[in-house]
């Protein structure tokens, strides 16, 4: 052979085919659509095996209904062999088993009533933004008004969950999510509104000319029949109540507003609800406790010869809890709540399976969080000129610092695990951008998934139990906890 290679092909090879120009699988003959029909005697192309990287081949939806099938059988088969040997952990149908997480006693709502007086906040807020509107003067003094109402709005639960002793952790952890979503929500009304007075025209004495005459406030949106307001008129207790109960943190005059109710889908989210969160009490009733109970040792203390085995055996059920939790709250709760609002932006959460890096898993897996912190820090701070390493760095800290908050104070332990495990995924997705780049990405990004936050709420919450149990049997099925 004297024919000289072009690289690894030869004078006489073929391109090979990409993907989209294969025969379909209804196509009889396959690759011959390729070449001359009227040949019977080639019928071969310079082709990939279609699961190579890079042949452009996404139809995996057999395999993911294979997956499905053989997690339910191990999920069947985990329950049964459980419960062959260790009995019904819990009370599984009783409604009380379900309250008295909330409530220790049943006249007595702390919780609940926390999260009511949350209501005075609200008030003082929108108030406040009317009062800025008169002058100049009033503005400076209303933003230190401003500021001291979002300070004690953080200080306040804290004192409330100290101060109640019949709160629950569950109902304390509540609270304070409440208390933090409001926080945020609000620290968006004072952004926005002052954007907006900035640029209102003033008279000379600083107070904004109110033209209410405008003939454009009256103009309905093409979604539906909402009438588009404009500032000042959008500074009321009842614009500023829709953004506080609307699936979102960023506020906005206007909102994109869908044109119909579908009763259909409301109903199917309302079942999926219930359903999904009776199941995630039931794995950690019948899963996680049978665990904890065979070593009442808190985590960090267990031998290390065992601690590996132990912190795998709870870290699947805990990671199918947490992808439980994901979609029931961004999916089933979120579109719930947005379809009774008529709230149209549905993007609470992007393909965060795909996704190739630490960092963008945490911007598509909660995107109302991610669009806050992008809104109110990111671009403030990358406008002042700050590199952005330092900007996510920044966003790191406070997404540690709140996630501390809502666990560390409920529960009364203070062992800065999620500070640590969040630090140590910042400097791990900078490590892996700037060394590997998106090679090992998904990969990276589920183990992260795995051994990452769900396990670190985890030994919070085992420890809690550990500290407050007061009746001990091993792999029995009476236990109590305060």
């Amino acid at each position: 052979m004297t024919g000289r290679r072009e690289g690894r092909r030869g004078p006489g090879c073929l391109p090979r085919v990409p993907m989209h120009m294969m025969a379909s699988s209804g196509d009889l003959g396959g690759p011959n659509m390729l070449v001359d029909d009227g040949d019977p005697v080639n019928c071969h192309v310079a082709i990939d095996s279609i699961l190579t990287p890079g042949t452009g081949f996404n139809h995996y939806s057999g395999f993911l209904n294979w997956s499905f099938i053989i997690l339910s059988i191990t999920y069947v088969l985990m329950n049964y062999e459980n419960i062959a040997r260790n009995g019904l952990v819990g009370q599984f149908g009783d409604p009380s088993a379900y309250v008295s997480l909330f409530l220790k006693d049943p006249y007595d709502w702390p919780a609940l009533q926390l999260i009511l007086a949350s209501n005075i906040f609200i008030i003082i807020a929108v108030h406040l933004e009317k009062f800025m509107t008169r002058s100049k003067n009033c503005e400076i003094l209303g933003m230190v008004f401003q500021g001291v109402n979002l300070i004690a709005l953080i200080v306040f639960p804290v004192l409330g969950i100290y101060l109640k002793k019949r709160i629950t952790p569950v109902g304390a952890m509540l609270t304070l999510l409440v208390y933090v979503i409001l926080f945020f929500k609000l620290l968006s009304y004072k952004f926005v509104n002052d954007t907006y007075r900035a640029k209102h025209p003033k008279n000379a004495k600083g107070t904004l000319r109110r033209r209410f005459h405008d003939n454009r406030q009256n103009r309905n949106t093409e979604q539906g029949n909402t009438k588009e307001i404009f500032y000042p008129l959008n500074l009321n207790e009842q614009d500023l109540y829709y953004f506080v109960v609307a699936p979102t943190l960023c506020y906005q005059v206007n909102y994109p507003k869908s044109c119909q109710f579908r009763q259909t889908f409301f109903v199917a989210r309302l079942v999926e609800i219930v359903i999904l969160f009776h199941l995630m009490l039931t794995l950690v009733q019948q899963l996680i406790l049978p665990v904890i109970q065979k070593s009442m040792t808190p985590l960090w203390e267990v031998e290390s010869s065992l601690f590996l085995e132990y912190i795998l055996k709870l870290a699947v059920v805990t990671n199918i809890i947490w992808l439980i939790f994901s979609y029931w709250f961004f999916h089933s709760f979120l579109n719930a709540v947005a379809e009774l609002l008529y709230f149209a932006d549905r993007e609470f959460y992007q393909d965060w399976w795909e996704t190739k890096s630490i960092l963008k898993f945490w911007t598509k897996w909660n995107r109302p969080a991610h669009n806050w912190l992008f809104r109110h820090v990111y671009m403030p701070l990358k406008q002042s000129g700050y590199e952005k390493l330092y900007i996510q760095g920044a966003i790191f800290l406070i997404s540690s610092v709140v996630l501390e908050y809502v666990i560390a104070i409920p529960l009364r332990m203070y062992h800065f695990f999620i500070f640590r495990v969040m630090f140590a995924q910042f400097l791990l997705a900078w490590a892996l951008e700037n060394i590997c780049g998106d090679r090992f990405g998904n990969f990276v990004m589920w183990l992260n998934v795995f051994f990452g936050i769900p396990l670190v709420l985890l030994q919070y919450f085992h420890d809690y139990y550990v500290q407050h149990r007061t009746t001990v049997s091993s792999w029995g099925r009476d236990y109590e906890y305060i």
